[in-house]
């Protein structure tokens, strides 16, 4: 019995200890994949079928892009 509670124990740590990525800037979040379209200047036109095109880290939020480093809306590109 002492095992399960020690594995939910664990399991439960390991959840919250991945879920509490934060990241630096505003508007971003943390992302597994880099998501497509980051930049402002990158092209809209080209539909993404990648479903993981980058390294795991922090991105912007949906809606809104990268710009001088700085994540802001879409209408702000």
């Amino acid at each position: 019995m002492k095992f399960i509670y020690i594995a939910l124990l664990l399991t439960v740590m390991i959840a919250y200890s991945s879920a509490a990525v934060s990241c630096k800037g505003p508007n971003e979040i943390h992302w597994r994949c880099k998501p497509c379209g980051e930049n402002c200047g990158d092209r809209k036109d080209i539909i993404c079928a990648a479903t993981c095109k980058g390294p795991e880290g922090c991105y912007c939020k949906p809606r809104y892009q990268r710009k001088n480093g700085i994540c802001v809306p879409q209408s702000e590109c």
